[in-house]
C-alpha cells in the first residue's frame, strides 16, 4: 500500500514450506522471494543450518513459490563443507527452474568478523568447482551470480562475476542507503558516504554519474575500503576500479598470491560493463 513494486522476503523456508501459510503471504502481497539452500543434499544443508528436517522443508518450499508463479531466488553460501558439490547443487536447483541462483563466497562484512579464520578453503580451491559448475550451468540459469569472489579468480566467466561494486547497480539487490540508515544511522550512512566520496576523488567514473549514483558509489567505496583490500599486483590490473579485492581477514590469512591481474588492457571504469543487461537498474 506505500508503493513498492517488490515485495520480498530472504528465508530458510521453514515456514513457508507450509502451503496455506505461504499462500497467506502471497495474499498480502508478496511477489519475490530469496531462499536458503546450503547443501546438496540433507546431511549437509541440515548439519550447516542446525536444524534436523530442514532440507525438505526448504526443497518444498522452492516449489510452493514456484507453484505460485512469484519471483523465486536461490542463495547458496560457500563454506569448507559444501565447496565441492557445487555441481550437485547447480544441478539440483536447475530442477526447479529458479530466476536466479546465487553462489556466495567468503563475505566477512560487518558482523561476520573474522569470518575466514572459520573456512580454510582458497578462492583457488573453490574456483575449480566453480569453474566446472560454469562450462555446464552457465546458461541454464536467467541469473547465474558468483557474489564476493575477484574477476581474476574465474576468467572467462566475468559476466558472472558479482562483487561489492556490482550489487548497488542489480534490479534484485536493496538499497544499501537505506539499509545502512535503518541498521545504523542516516548520520552514520552520510558519514560513511562523506568518507567514501574522498577516497572516490580519484576515480572518473565520481565525476560523470548523477548525484543518486554517485551517492551510492561513495557509500560502497566506504564499505570496500573497510572490509577489503586489492593485493600489490591489482596495481596494475584493468579490472581494478570495479573489483573490490579481497577480505582483509583473508588476505593477511592466506596472502593475496591468487590474484592474476588483467593487463596490457584499457582500464574499465563501469561497474555494470560485464552485467547481463536483464540484471541492471535502470
Amino acid at each position: 500500500s506505500i508503493g513498492y513494486q517488490t515485495r520480498c522476503i530472504i528465508t530458510n523456508g521453514l515456514i513457508v514450506s507450509d502451503a496455506k501459510k505461504f499462500d497467506r503471504l502471497i495474499k498480502a502481497g508478496l511477489n519475490d522471494i530469496l531462499l536458503s539452500l546450503h547443501g546438496h543434499d540433507a546431511k549437509t544443508h541440515d548439519t550447516l543450518v542446525g536444524y534436523p528436517g530442514a532440507y525438505a522443508k526448504v526443497l518444498q518450499a522452492i516449489e510452493n513459490a514456484k507453484k505460485s508463479g512469484i519471483t523465486t531466488r536461490i542463495n547458496h553460501v560457500v563454506n569448507n563443507q559444501n565447496y565441492k558439490h557445487i555441481m550437485s547443487i547447480a544441478k539440483l536447483a536447475s530442477n526447479f527452474s529458479p530466476d536466479a541462483l546465487n553462489f556466495i563466497i567468503f563475505n566477512p562484512t560487518r558482523d561476520a568478523v573474522n569470518a575466514a579464520n572459520s573456512m580454510p578453503i582458497t578462492y583457488k580451491e573453490i574456483a575449480r568447482y566453480l569453474t566446472e559448475m560454469l562450462t555446464k550451468f552457465e546458461d541454464s540459469f536467467m541469473s547465474l551470480n558468483l557474489r564476493h569472489i575477484p574477476f581474476c579468480i574465474i576468467k572467462g566467466f566475468e559476466k558472472n562475476v558479482k562483487t561489492m561494486w556490482q550489487l548497488q547497480y542489480e534490479k534484485a539487490e536493496w538499497d544499501y542507503c537505506v539499509d545502512i540508515i535503518y541498521k545504523r544511522s542516516s548520520m552514520y550512512m552520510y558519514s560513511a558516504a562523506v568518507f567514501g566520496a574522498f577516497l572516490m576523488l580519484t576515480n572518473p567514473r565520481f565525476y560523470k554519474t548523477n548525484n543518486s549514483v554517485r551517492l551510492h558509489d561513495s557509500l560502497q567505496r566506504a564499505r570496500i575500503f573497510n572490509d577489503r583490500t586489492q593485493p600489490n599486483a591489482c596495481k596494475n590490473c584493468a579490472m581494478r576500479h570495479i573489483c573490490d579485492g579481497l577480505p582483509k581477514d583473508y588476505v593477511s590469512k592466506n596472502g593475496g598470491s591468487e590474484v592474476s591481474p588483467y593487463t596490457g588492457k584499457k582500464l574499465i571504469f563501469d561497474p555494470t560493463h560485464f552485467m547481463p543487461k536483464h540484471e541492471i537498474e535502470v
